[in-house]
C-alpha cells in the first residue's frame, strides 16, 4: 500500500507524468437469441435460393449446351452426309466415266486389231493372188513362144521330133493347169470376175489343148488354125454366157480365126487383164 502511494507521489511530481483517466466501462447490448436465429435462417434461405438460381441457370445453360451441340452434330452429320453422297456420287460418276473410257479404249484397240489383220490378210491375199496370176501368164508366155520357135521348122519333120515336141506341149499345158486350179482357189466362186476370169482361162487350155493334139495327128507345126467345128463350139459357149457383152463376144468370134499363135496371144492378154481389173477391185474393196 505504501508502495502504491509512494507511486501516485511520484506521478505527481513529474510533469510529463499523463494524468491519470477515469474508469470507463464498456457495456455490450446482447441481442435476443429470436433475432439471431431470423438472421441465421434468413442467410440459409439466401444461400439455397442462390443455390437453387445457380442449378436452374446451370440446367438452362447445360440444356442450351446439350440442344446447341445436338442441332450443330445434326447439322454436321446432314452435311457429312450429303458431302458423303456427293462424293459417292461423283466416284461413281468417275468410276463409270473410267469404264466407259476403257471399254471404248478396248472397243476402238480392237477395232484397230480386227483393221490391221484385215489389212494384213488384204495384203497377203492381194499377193498370193499376184503371185499365182504372174506364174500362169508366164507359163502361157512360154507355151507362146514355144510355138513361134516351132513354126520356123517347116511343116514336115520326124516323128520322133513330133513325139518330143507334143512331149513338150503337153507338159506346159499341165504346168499352165495346175497353177490355174490354184489361182481359182484363191478367188470367191460367187463373183462376176471369177466366171470371166474361169471362162477365159478354159478358153486359152482349150485351144493349146487343141494345137497340141494337131501336132500329133498331122505332124504338122507351122500355120496351125482351128477346124470350123471347133471354133464354133467356142463361139457358142461365149455367146451362151451373160457376163460378156456383144462387142466382146464379137471380138472373141474375131480372133478365133486366126493362127493359133495369134489367137493364144490375144487369149492371154484378155485374161491377164481380167486379173488386172480383179486386182484393182479386191484393192478397192
Amino acid at each position: 500500500m505504501a508502495e502504491q502511494e509512494g507511486k501516485q507521489a511520484l506521478m505527481i511530481q513529474l510533469p510529463w507524468t499523463v494524468p491519470q483517466q477515469p474508469n470507463v466501462q464498456t457495456i455490450v447490448l446482447q441481442q435476443p437469441a429470436k433475432t439471431q436465429m431470423e438472421l441465421n435462417a434468413s442467410t440459409d434461405k439466401t444461400a439455397i435460393s442462390s443455390f437453387a438460381l445457380s442449378v436452374i441457370i446451370a440446367l438452362i445453360l447445360g440444356g442450351f449446351a446439350t440442344w446447341l451441340a445436338y442441332w450443330y452434330g445434326r447439322k454436321s452429320f446432314k452435311l457429312t452426309e450429303l458431302s458423303f453422297k456427293v462424293v459417292s456420287e461423283d466416284i461413281r460418276q468417275a468410276a463409270k466415266t473410267n469404264s466407259d473410257i476403257a471399254i471404248s479404249m478396248m472397243e476402238n484397240q480392237i477395232t484397230i486389231t480386227e483393221l490391221q489383220i484385215r489389212s494384213k490378210e488384204k495384203s497377203e491375199e492381194l499377193e498370193r493372188i499376184i503371185t499365182r496370176g504372174g506364174e500362169i501368164i508366164v507359163l502361157q508366155n512360154k507355151l507362146i513362144i514355144e510355138l513361134y520357135k516351132l513354126a520356123t521348122l517347116g511343116d514336115e519333120i520326124f516323128k520322133k521330133d513330133i513325139e518330143v515336141i507334143v512331149s513338150r506341149l503337153n507338159e506346159l499345158n499341165n504346168e499352165i493347169l495346175s497353177e490355174y486350179h490354184l489361182f481359182l482357189l484363191l478367188m470367191s466362186t460367187d463373183s462376176k470376175e471369177y466366171s470371166r476370169i474361169k471362162i477365159l482361162g478354159d478358153l486359152f487350155l482349150q485351144i493349146a489343148w487343141e494345137v497340141a493334139a494337131r501336132v500329133q495327128l498331122n505332124h504338122k507345126i507351122g500355120s496351125i488354125y482351128l477346124d470350123e467345128k471347133f471354133k464354133e463350139t467356142l463361139h457358142n459357149s461365149f455367146k451362151e454366157n451373160c457376163i460378156f457383152d456383144e462387142d466382146e463376144v464379137n471380138h472373141i468370134k474375131k480372133i478365133i480365126e486366126e493362127e493359133v499363135y495369134d489367137l493364144l496371144s490375144n487369149v492371154s492378154d484378155i485374161f491377164q487383164n481380167e486379173i488386172h481389173l480383179y486386182l484393182l477391185s479386191k484393192k478397192a474393196a
